[in-house]
């Protein structure tokens, strides 16, 4: 599991080590050294500090899809679109939780704020945010002027997906590549984030010190991947009441990709988490 934006895929164009710069794309709690526990009567969990930042509350899946396929793309469309209306449902307010404009971070979030050398390969490395938000309005504005009245709205019609391609290609290949087995997630406090396939709602989003991403645990119910007994000694193990994690993988959140926790506030709920 890599911890540097490495996991989102698009990352495999040969031209993008001419981007390479000595600073990685995301650094979530780089400001704080990390520690690695471990448990002396227990050899299958592995403790870090850090802290959980926010619980996933609405996930929207791409559990299959081919991007060479028309049905691919579509079905990426249509994450979106329901991505887009879940949060406009949610951003009742005029501010983010960041306090920056809610369009504006959505906007970023589904470019993961540009980070990634592939996108900036397609796009251009430098992007303000404003410039983000133009785009997805125009992309967003010209799926919905091309989806006939004998659609659904929450269905994208071949029409434009061909529209899509031809007026904003840049854009849609991006946006379908940074979706790709990946899952959008909106959290109860109303951040937005792109996450692992099968991150799903009632997943916590902790951030280990030292790294890189947030990651997306899943707390492990009663002794599910601990032994009753440890093999080595048949002795039962003392800490099996311990509140333990498996990790579902890493993510990008908006608003926690670059040593916010640092702050007092998020270092006040510094806590341990044990994985399996």
């Amino acid at each position: 599991m890599k911890a540097d934006g490495s996991n989102f895929p698009g990352r495999h164009y040969g031209e993008e080590r001419k981007f390479l710069d000595t600073e990685p794309p995301f650094l979530s709690a780089t400001k704080l050294s990390p520690k690695v526990y471990f448990e002396n009567s227990n050899t299958y969990s592995v403790g870090f500090d850090g802290v959980c930042v926010d619980m996933v509350d609405i996930s929207i899946s791409l559990t299959e899809i081919s991007l060479d396929s028309t049905l691919g793309a579509q079905r990426v469309v249509k994450s979106v679109q329901l991505f887009r209306n879940a949060f406009s449902s949610r951003a009742t307010t005029n501010s983010y939780p960041t306090g920056e404009d809610p369009k504006l971070a959505f906007a970023r979030c589904m470019l993961l704020d540009n980070r990634l050398m592939a996108g900036q390969l397609i796009l251009g490395r430098t992007i303000s945010p404003e410039a983000m938000l133009k785009m997805w309005e125009d992309w967003y504005e010209c799926l919905v002027d091309n989806n006939g009245p004998s659609h659904s709205n929450m269905e994208c019609s071949t029409v434009a997906l061909k529209a899509l391609r031809e007026k904003h290609w840049a854009y849609t290949i991006v946006i379908l590549n940074i979706s790709n087995r990946r899952t959008y997630i909106i959290t109860k406090s109303g951040y937005t984030g792109i996450g692992p396939r099968f991150a799903e709602a009632g997943d916590a989003i902790c951030i280990f010190d030292g790294a890189r991403t947030p990651f997306i645990l899943r707390k492990v119910s009663g002794n599910e991947l601990v032994p009753d007994e440890l093999p080595e000694t048949g002795r039962k193990d003392p800490d099996l009441d311990r509140e333990r994690w498996k990790i579902i993988g890493d993510c990008y959140l908006h608003g926690f990709m670059n040593n916010e926790v640092v702050d007092s506030e998020w270092q006040e709920k510094r806590r341990r988490f044990w994985l399996v």
